[in-house]
């Protein structure tokens, strides 16, 4: 396994944990926004493991073929939540509220392209919303999601949201063993397309601070992260 960072430098990424987690903040307009700021605790679910934007992530599976990915983006601080609307004289953008957000996306490099794609989102929002109103805000209390998107592979669903309150257990695959992983069962595909070169997928097996280790496809070939 590539160098796991264990310590993580939250000053260097300008977010500092402090004892309240929600703020206001100004942005350059001075419109006065809601901001939701990972808390303490968030951070034993990040992703610690150094992925290097460029960087090529190998998967082998156990006929010895391989998969390929690069590492399109890897960043965690402060983003903005905002919607673009069309009205009569154009467009416009409404900004609703500002959130702390780790994201990592890694595009397969067999399919050059970059709307397919392994993506592991984490981040911080509001437990309640109304589209409505301005601001959009109605409960000052935020929840921590963390979402793993998957359009590499040809199944029926795109992403899902990882239950991290399950278990964590220690697998073998491959004759490799993983410690802290979670097992993400995915939906059955609608079809399957004989042209998309990257498979089917039917369980992805996903370590605690690293990202996907591993899957399974529809026809039990098992691929392993190559380390």
């Amino acid at each position: 396994m590539k160098k796991i960072i264990t310590t993580l430098i939250l000053v260097s990424l300008g977010m500092s944990f402090q004892a309240c987690y929600f703020d206001w903040d100004e942005d350059e307009q001075f419109e006065r926004l809601p901001y939701f700021k990972f808390e303490k605790s968030d951070a034993d679910l990040f992703i610690n493991f150094e992925y290097k934007i460029g960087g090529i992530v190998n998967f082998i599976d156990n006929s010895n073929d391989s998969l390929s990915f690069r590492v399109k983006k890897s960043e965690m601080g402060k983003s903005l939540y905002s919607e673009r609307k069309n009205g009569l004289f154009g467009s416009s953008s409404k900004k609703h509220f500002y959130y702390d957000k780790q994201e990592i996306i890694l595009y397969p490099v067999d399919l050059e392209s970059f709307q397919d794609d392994l993506r592991f989102s984490l981040y911080r929002w509001p437990k309640e919303i109304d589209r409505s109103v301005y601001p959009t805000v109605i409960s000052y209390d935020s929840s921590f999601l963390f979402y793993i998107g998957f359009s590499a592979f040809w199944n029926s669903q795109n992403a899902k949201e990882l239950d991290y309150s399950q278990p964590v257990l220690s697998i073998t695959l491959n004759d490799k063993h993983y410690h802290n992983v979670w097992t993400i069962e995915l939906d059955f595909p609608k079809s399957f397309n004989e042209n998309w070169r990257l498979p089917s997928v039917q369980f992805i097996y996903f370590q605690k601070n690293v990202g996907i280790v591993g899957f399974e496809d529809f026809e039990n070939n098992i691929w392993t992260i190559d380390n």
